[in-house]
């Protein structure tokens, strides 16, 4: 039975999510000279990095391209995989990917429409008609959904640290039924551009995230508490943010 690496690591299901939180239960903010600041001041360099004045859109296409390549390896799509090669986790991710820009606004009015959106984009020809765009059955699923569009409207966090608790409740709680790995990545993404952190999508902490959730990860990014998962998301931000360099730095 085959199986995707977004998906082992956020199995579905009618069982209680470990580890899950909801949003009235917040982590500590990482130290505002710290972490959070750290995340801040490596996209910061990017976003004034001297390529960004001419060729900003078309970096901003090529980190979205990256980061939909990355989150499918992490779904089993290897990265020697052609872009033309019709692989429909593959095709989904970059098809979700792109979206995201016309989807922050209303990220911030209706996040859970979004996540039935991203779903319908990423899981179109990978899940079952019936199940595209809708939580899986039981209670558990639509709790989740809710969860994380309090977590969104809510406001008040740090933003790597809302990135960081977005990505990790879809995870954990897994509420489609499928392609719940590529949604988390892409809702992570969207709130990085939402919150204005990256709000562009130059950056690209899907290639640490692709660390995260190999078969051999120990311990598992499911078994990391907020603070953990927090702390990870701003070392992944800094990755992201040296790798959309080097994306800035190939058309100088």
């Amino acid at each position: 039975m085959s199986s995707s690496a977004g998906d082992r690591v956020a199995p579905s299901g009618p069982a209680e999510p470990r580890g899950a939180s909801g949003p009235a239960r917040r982590a500590p903010a990482p130290e505002q000279d710290g972490d959070v600041e750290r995340a801040r001041r490596a996209i910061d360099e990017v976003r004034g990095h001297p390529a960004q004045r001419r060729h900003r859109e078309r970096n901003a296409a090529e980190a979205g391209l990256r980061a939909a390549r990355l989150s499918a390896a992490i779904d089993g799509v290897p990265l020697s995989v052609p872009t033309t090669t019709v692989s429909p986790v593959l095709v989904g991710a970059v098809r979700a990917g792109a979206a995201l820009p016309d989807l922050v606004g209303a990220w911030q009015r209706s996040p859970r429409q979004v996540l039935a959106r991203l779903h319908l984009l990423a899981a179109a020809g990978v899940a079952a008609d019936g199940e595209v765009g809708r939580p899986r059955p039981g209670p558990g699923a639509a709790s989740a959904l809710g969860q994380v569009s309090d977590l969104v409207l809510a406001g008040g966090r740090p933003a790597p640290q809302l990135v960081a608790l977005v990505h990790r409740e879809l995870v954990v709680t897994s509420p489609f039924a499928t392609a719940n790995g590529v949604v988390a990545r892409a809702a992570a993404r969207l709130t990085m551009m939402a919150t204005g952190l990256d709000p562009d999508g130059l950056t690209v902490p899907e290639i640490a995230y692709l660390r995260w959730f190999r078969p051999d990860s120990r311990p598992e990014p499911i078994g990391w508490d907020e603070v953990e998962w927090t702390r990870r998301t701003v070392d992944a931000l800094v990755e992201g943010a040296r790798e959309a360099i080097t994306v800035a730095d190939s058309v100088i």
